[in-house]
């Protein structure tokens, strides 16, 4: 497998569960590690119940969530940290001092906004915590004072209850980052009432845990984790016979079949300097608009659209696949039979369209094909 996002990860469960000897190539997180929380279709059972054997649980949610965005999310499924942050017409919005990416005013107005809810309906507050830094706090600096000790923020929560009698808080995506879970606990202890986190946003800390939480899932079903990039690989005619992984281990390894779910730009699956390149494979990378191809990354005007949130022509490059997620060569050919493509790294899908939830069916569906390819003797 080379790429450990959401899609990447999903099929190596999915090779490994169909009895594949697997190996997962990845450099470091991408987007995934991004995610804010929230899953707008939910992944399959397998990584599901992989996800929640390692301490991250999915649960189906009952209404749209809060975005620091100022909107609300429809979401399928969501972490259980982010469930009771449906907007209530007694919910507290609660910024920190400090934190600038969160103003509970603000949020508060537009949310109420979104739910439909009375104006003024749903109240704000901000705290300030002891030992707040000069320069103010980092979500992943604040996430980490909350592991070691998150007392002060639960006194200060218990007593703004206290006051306000909300049915539920309303806080960031801080609470905690390895301890994430005894933190929730202590603050939920404290107010007797739901605390729950917005989803979040870059460097998003929710992001953060799914990354790891995948990397725990596969190295629990046995898959071997290389770190590092795939930079050459040797070919046989159509068959990916090895490649080479750069970085700390510079090993060579080889394989019957391969998933590539590398992703767009931020995960470097898809590279556009000079022009658009796939850098792992070699793979033909496309990018299509007014009927013709477009290799040229510099041509802004015709890459991109004006309004920002139209479709952006640029964010679907990547490479053209069959069917059966196989790349293809300009001339329409199968480029590599062994070779299944996943996520975002195909022609046609722009990341931020495509969903955790769908990103882990297409990977789950090109690592049950690698395996069945591997098993067949490569036919």
């Amino acid at each position: 497998m080379i790429g450990g996002g959401v899609a990447g990860a999903a099929a190596a469960l999915a090779a490994a569960t169909a009895g594949a000897r697997v190996a997962l190539v990845r450099s470091g997180p991408g987007a995934t590690a991004l995610a804010s929380g929230g899953w707008a279709d939910a992944p399959p059972a397998i990584l599901r119940d992989a996800l929640a054997a390692a301490g991250y649980p999915l649960e189906e949610c009952a209404g749209p969530l809060p975005h620091p965005d100022g909107v609300l999310v429809p979401c399928s499924v969501a972490a259980p940290a982010h469930l009771p942050a449906i907007l209530s017409s007694a919910a507290l919005v609660c910024g920190i001092a400090g934190l600038p990416s969160f103003r509970a005013p603000s949020l508060a107005s537009l949310w109420t906004d979104a739910a439909g809810l009375p104006d003024g309906a749903v109240a704000a507050a901000l705290l300030t915590l002891p030992h707040t830094p000069p320069a103010g706090w980092s979500p992943a600096s604040l996430a980490g004072m909350l592991d070691r000790d998150p007392g002060p923020l639960a006194e200060a929560l218990a007593a703004l209850v206290g006051q306000r009698q909300p049915d539920r808080v309303i806080l960031p995506a801080i609470t905690g980052l390895n301890n994430h879970a005894r933190v929730l606990a202590a603050l939920n202890d404290a107010c007797g009432v739901p605390v729950a986190e917005a989803l979040g946003v870059a460097p998003s800390l929710p992001g953060w845990r799914l990354d790891r939480a995948l990397m725990k899932t596969v190295v629990d079903a046995g898959v071997q984790v290389i770190s590092g990039r795939i930079s050459a690989g040797e070919q046989h005619g159509t068959t990916l016979r090895s490649a080479t992984v750069t970085g700390a281990t510079g090993t060579t390894i080889g394989a019957a079949a391969w998933v590539l779910a590398t992703g767009k730009y931020i995960g470097g699956g898809i590279t556009a300097i000079d022009e658009f390149e796939e850098p792992a494979l070699g793979c033909d990378v496309t990018l299509e608009r007014f009927a013709r191809t477009i290799d040229d990354p510099g041509a802004s005007l015709v890459l991109t659209d004006p309004v920002r949130t139209e479709p952006q022509p640029a964010l679907t490059a990547g490479v053209q696949v069959n069917a059966s997620g196989q790349p293809l060569s300009p001339s329409g050919d199968i480029f590599l039979t062994n070779v299944f493509a996943a996520g975002a790294v195909r022609a046609g899908v722009e990341a931020g369209r495509l969903g955790l939830g769908s990103a882990s069916h297409d990977g789950h569906e090109a690592g049950a094909r690698a395996a069945r390819h591997a098993g067949d003797g490569g036919g």
